[in-house]
């Protein structure tokens, strides 16, 4: 990871606490900042409330709500500098556009790669 990555703000949205606890705890590891929650409705919720700017967002595509890629879209109404994975255990990447897609269940490295992979690229825009 870049000396710029490091204590990055993630935004980890997952409504499978186990999923939100092993990115949290991967992440935390390599340097990044994770903050997670379990509904879309929370993230929003939060960003709105204290002002948290994620630089990155990982979330599922099946969440209680909106989709993911709502998510996406509504957290990018709030603050565009942000870049996003999709992760799902079903194929949804014809639903997301552009945007990174990693099938449950993933490696760490898997994650980590496409993270790093995020880091150099300008703004996800699906």
């Amino acid at each position: 990871m870049g000396e710029g990555d490091t204590l990055m703000p993630v935004m980890i949205v997952d409504d499978n606490e186990h999923v939100c606890e092993f990115i949290s705890f991967l992440l935390e590891d390599e340097g990044y900042r994770p903050v997670a929650f379990s509904s879309p409705t929370e993230a929003l919720s939060h960003i709105r409330k204290t002002g948290f700017r994620p630089r990155y967002l990982i979330t599922d595509f099946n969440l209680p709500e909106m989709s993911g890629h709502e998510l996406y879209r509504a957290i990018r109404r709030l603050t565009d500098d942000i870049k996003t994975i999709i992760i799902s255990g079903r194929q949804v990447a014809d639903q997301i556009g552009d945007l990174p897609f990693l099938h449950k269940p993933f490696t760490p490295d898997e994650l980590l790669d496409t993270l790093k992979s995020l880091s150099s690229s300008p703004p996800s825009r699906a």
